[in-house]
């Protein structure tokens, strides 16, 4: 079961809320200022809420009821939590990714809080005692003692008022970290490993990377960051972005020079190993055979591209749609930087529909290379080739995405040796 690494982030933020709902005491000091009774009675509030949706069971990742919202932006001010995290990070990012970072940390915590009380409904009851505080005009800093069991944990919350009066939480220290400074390091962490979709995704917890869906592209132009080899700079490009009703895709044809099509994006194979997409099949190239040279077309193709070395040779598991190769079949050229061809799809059967494909990206390096993959796969490629067999293909391509589970495998059943 994969750790949900999130977690801990929004703990400290639960563990304040869970003891102060529950709690019934609060102390004679405690109840003399002002910031403790007003968060004391927007944790209860939040609480009965939290209970109500605990009790819907609502499935992971699904929107929470409005009024659960407006309670969590009582409680907390999201924006300057934000603020204080990319306070460092600011300049990493774009004004638009800065705000979608926020959105992302904002729906973090809550869910993650929503999980871990619906945990400790089983841990038994908490309580808290106020050690101090100190106030400083609009602003304060309350040092609690934690108790469950035997267990005892000092944390402390900052809070400030807005602009309306209303105190709010602005962030909480435990053990010497605070909220804020571990999401900072997250993001820091998590920028080395994805590109900004999978950033996104990772801080949300989703279960699906979107790498490109083309449903921001203008219909009629190039796909915008997908680029090509420095040598087909002066190559006609047959790749447009075309529409059906609503939903937008990539038309690719093959003809004289063959030219690859690339997408960098990194992301962390360990938590999406498997990797989807969805393509058509116009046109086949007439006795195409990927195992050798004189024949290397194939009507569709896209490449996990793994890793590249010093010399810029990489290392990538292609997925073809072959014209002659039983499907499961897996060949590879002679020669250096070859990859190795997987056959998703074979012959003419199912042309002019649209299949999706789901493989195992780790299954696929083992069972080809014979060795565990990088950690960080560097990017995507696609393909629509005819000029070996000087003759003529066509696919469509759309949905790319990285998944957390599937029932996948490499498609691997056999491997074919291959020629020069």
């Amino acid at each position: 079961m994969r750790k949900n690494t999130s977690l801990y982030l929004a703990e400290r933020i639960f563990l304040v809320m869970a003891v102060l709902a529950f709690s019934s005491v609060i102390s004679a000091r405690a109840s003399n200022q002002e910031p403790v009774p007003e968060l004391e009675i927007k944790y209860q509030n939040l609480e009965k809420l939290l209970e109500q949706v605990r009790t819907l069971n609502p499935p992971p990742g699904s929107d929470l009821p409005p009024d659960l919202d407006q309670a969590w932006h009582k409680l907390v001010d999201f924006k300057v939590l934000g603020e204080k995290v990319m306070s460092r990070n600011r300049g990493k990012f774009s004004s638009r990714q800065q705000t979608l970072i926020l959105e992302a940390l904002e729906t973090a915590i809550k869910q993650d809080a929503l999980h871990r009380y619906k945990s400790a409904r089983s841990q038994g009851r908490m309580t808290r005692q106020v050690v101090n505080e100190k106030k400083k005009g609009d602003k304060t800093q309350i040092t609690y003692n934690l108790q469950w069991g035997e267990q005892i944990q000092r944390i402390k919350v900052f809070a400030q008022k807005d602009p309306a009066g209303a105190w709010k939480i602005i962030d909480i220290e435990s053990s010497k970290d605070k909220l804020s400074e571990s999401f900072r390091k997250r993001i820091h962490r998590l920028q080395k490993e994805y590109s900004f979709p999978g950033l996104l995704a990772e801080l949300r917890g989703d279960n699906v990377i979107v790498i490109d869906d083309f449903s921001s592209e203008v219909t009629g132009s190039m796909p915008r960051g997908w680029r090509w080899q420095e040598k087909d700079n002066d190559e006609k490009k047959f790749i447009l972005v075309k529409a059906e009703g609503e939903n937008k895709y990539i038309n690719l044809i093959g003809r004289g020079h063959s030219v690859i099509f690339g997408k960098v994006f990194k992301w962390n194979l360990a938590e999406f190993p498997y990797i989807s997409w969805k393509w058509r099949i116009h046109a086949l190239p007439e006795g195409g055979d990927e195992r050798f040279n004189e024949t290397n077309d194939s009507a569709a193709a896209v490449y996990i591209i793994y890793s590249k070395n010093l010399v810029g040779v990489p290392k990538v598991v292609k997925y073809v749609w072959s014209t002659t190769l039983p499907q499961g079949a897996a060949t590879q050229r002679k020669g250096i930087g070859r990859p190795w061809s997987v056959v998703a799809k074979s012959g003419e059967q199912g042309m002019g529909i649209w299949h999706t494909e789901v493989f195992d990206a780790v299954a696929a390096f083992r069972e080809t290379f014979g060795k565990n993959p990088p950690k960080n796969p560097i990017g995507l490629a696609i393909l629509t080739d005819a000029n070996s067999t000087k003759s003529y293909s066509e696919a469509d391509y759309d949905d790319f995405k990285l998944l957390r589970q599937a029932e996948a495998g490499s498609g691997v059943k056999q491997k074919l040796k291959g020629g020069k």
